[in-house]
């Protein structure tokens, strides 16, 4: 039997506490179409230039195509660049919990 999961990501750092845990594993189908509002989303960060894994809490468009505003879960304030298609990996469908 086989079957192809997607790419799978190890979770660094808190921002997405206590939804997903440092040390978790997420499953990720990759694309490029616009997330739907509240999935989490896997991106890459041009500054600090490193892989994000966030939730959708607001998605537009405009004349560039769409966009999505994200925020992790524990944190106060959204991220301060759009999510856009250049820079979206995939979006989460599965957590792989790791008990500590």
């Amino acid at each position: 039997l086989y079957m192809e999961i997607g790419t799978v990501y190890e979770i660094k750092g808190s921002s997405m506490s206590p939804a997903i845990e440092s040390g978790d594993w997420v499953v990720i189908t990759p694309g490029k179409t616009a997330p739907r509002l509240n999935s989490v989303v896997v991106f890459w960060d041009l500054i600090p230039q490193n892989v994000v894994v966030h939730r959708v809490i607001v998605v537009g468009i405009d004349d560039k195509g769409w966009w999505a505003t994200t925020k992790g879960d524990n944190s106060p304030y959204p991220d301060w660049l759009y999510l856009r298609e250049s820079n979206l990996l995939g979006v989460v469908k599965w957590r792989i919990q790791v008990y500590k």
